[in-house]
């Protein structure tokens, strides 16, 4: 196999860019939106294998409409939040308006959404595709975990002590969900 293909620049270019110290984006919240949307091209890729082999073709229909939506979904957020990391940077970062949130927010949400669906997609597994849903579901606890960081590392530069306690809150709430979501797969298997 190519290496060079396999990369491609878009992938290679996108790694750089968070290596670099000098550009400061895309940074964390970039990053977990990145992972989540590789989850759910996995279990787009798990549910169109099973759709070729004639395996459960409602659930891979349902699978591959899904998964497709959150991957363009989470790509999009990728974008706000780097645009929102750069509006950031450039107002000094003294203080985070607790609109600045929404977008971590928002990539915690869809990253959870690609974990209930690994849990719905494992159905489809074909032996072309057997342990992909569970990397696909482990990618985006990963991003979850990695976003409710972000937003709780952000939340300390709120003025609204009131509303930082409510992320926090509301943080603590998505581990449990997202330990709820692992629970039901493990029992599963």
């Amino acid at each position: 196999m190519n290496r060079d293909k396999l990369l491609g620049n878009s992938v290679e270019h996108f790694v750089q860019l968070v290596a670099l110290p000098k550009a400061a984006t895309p940074g964390a919240g970039s990053t977990s939106a990145v992972v989540a949307a590789l989850a759910a091209s996995l279990l787009e890729l798990v549910a169109l294998l099973a759709e070729r082999a004639n395996r459960q073709k409602s659930l891979a229909r349902e699978v591959i409409f899904e998964a497709h939506a959150l991957r363009l979904k989470l790509l999009e957020l990728v974008e706000d939040d780097n645009e929102a990391l750069k509006n950031l940077i450039n107002s000094g970062y003294k203080s985070i308006p607790v609109e600045a949130l929404n977008i971590p927010q928002l990539i915690i949400l869809y990253s959870l959404k690609v974990c209930r669906l690994a849990n719905k997609a494992r159905y489809l597994e074909t032996k072309t595709s057997a342990g992909d849903t569970l990397v696909a579901g482990q990618l985006a606890k990963s991003a979850v975990l990695a976003a409710i960081e972000v937003l709780r590392q952000n939340s300390k530069k709120l003025k609204d002590k009131c509303e930082q306690k409510q992320l926090l809150q509301q943080a603590t709430l998505w581990e449990k969900e997202l330990d709820a979501i692992f629970t039901t797969y493990d029992l599963l298997q």
